[in-house]
């Protein structure tokens, strides 16, 4: 009996002893973040820290501190710091990224206070598709998926569901509903490809794909791993539409009438009637009937004159008939 309290105890003790040794597991919660290539990124924390506060990218010091003083670690020059907002005499832990290089996606680990935030930064290099309303188009996504398994595939827009194909069902999300589609063949051959019939003027924005095995394991990014969709209108003959040029008449016939305006409504400022335009007090007159006989008195002082050449009074009728006399302005 007592034999048997003590293997009791024994076993009681080894295994007290092996579940001591064995280390704690803690669930640390990833945040993914996402930029697009040379823009401006924030890991936000939400902790204001009362001692210092260190990122590390990679196991690599980001912002490495002495004392009170922080720099930039390697690869992050000029491109990293702290945010200075505070709260009773704390400072953020928030990280702000400028000018986001490819190279700067990994993790990220934020620690203050004996807390750590884990973030995963995702740099996104999109490529353009341009197409017009009421048109067919694909955002091209390819990926090294299973032949022979599943696949889980995801659209997403502005951090909405596009689509989702899991176990051969597609399942739309709110905004392009049953207008967007990805081939279960096509994804077995790595095709993630999205397409979509009729595009609106809504459906223009950044796309991004991500695939995985299953809903439930690690997702990845295709590539390329976004599209950025831009949409045109197009008229009645399905030509595409070059609003620029409208814009372009449409101010050059407003300029036209301000122009009338100004020329009717003020004259005296208009440069272009100013040699047209009477003194200011007189009013033209045109030439009436009874106006007398214009005498021209010629003397001719030429002392070669010849014999019978003699002064004599011409009648305006005589003159030159081309010749006209300005017209007067009587006041």
């Amino acid at each position: 009996m007592k034999q048997g309290i003590m293997r009791a105890n024994l076993a009681l003790m080894l295994w007290t002893s092996i579940l001591c040794r064995c280390p704690s597991v803690s669930l640390v919660k990833i945040e993914i973040k996402t930029s697009m290539l040379h823009d401006t990124v924030t890991l936000t924390c939400n902790k204001f820290c009362s001692g210092p506060r260190t990122w590390n990218y990679n196991d690599d010091p980001v912002t490495p501190c002495e004392a009170d003083r922080c720099k930039e670690g390697n690869g992050f020059e000029n491109r990293v710091r702290l945010s200075n907002e505070s709260f009773q005499g704390n400072y953020s832990l928030d990280l702000i990224i400028i000018l986001v290089e490819f190279n700067d996606q990994g993790s990220y680990v934020g620690t203050c206070d004996g807390q750590h935030f884990d973030f995963k930064l995702e740099v996104l290099v999109p490529i353009t598709v341009n197409t017009s309303t009421g048109d067919n188009v694909t955002l091209p996504c390819y990926a090294a998926t299973s032949k022979s398994e599943g696949c889980y595939v995801l659209w997403e827009k502005k951090g909405e569901p596009v689509l989702k194909l899991e176990d051969g069902v597609l399942t739309h999300g709110p905004t392009l509903k049953n207008r967007v589609s990805v081939s279960q063949d096509g994804c077995e051959k790595g095709d993630l490809s999205l397409r979509i019939a009729g595009v609106l003027p809504s459906d223009q924005g950044l796309y991004l794909c991500q695939y995985s095995k299953t809903r439930d394991t690690d997702q990845f990014r295709g590539a390329p791993n976004s599209a950025r969709l831009n949409v045109q209108r197009a008229n009645d003959n399905g030509e595409t539409c070059s609003w620029g040029w409208y814009v372009v008449l449409v101010l050059i016939i407003v300029g036209l009438g301000i122009l009338n305006v100004w020329k009717r409504e003020f004259p005296s400022w208009c440069p272009c009637n100013a040699r047209d335009r009477p003194p200011d007090g007189f009013s033209p007159v045109g030439p009436r009937d009874d106006s007398p006989t214009v005498a021209v008195e010629c003397t001719d002082n030429d002392p070669a004159s010849g014999p019978g050449e003699t002064d004599r009074e011409l009648s305006l009728s005589e003159m030159d008939t081309n010749w006209r006399a300005p017209v007067p302005w009587t006041k």
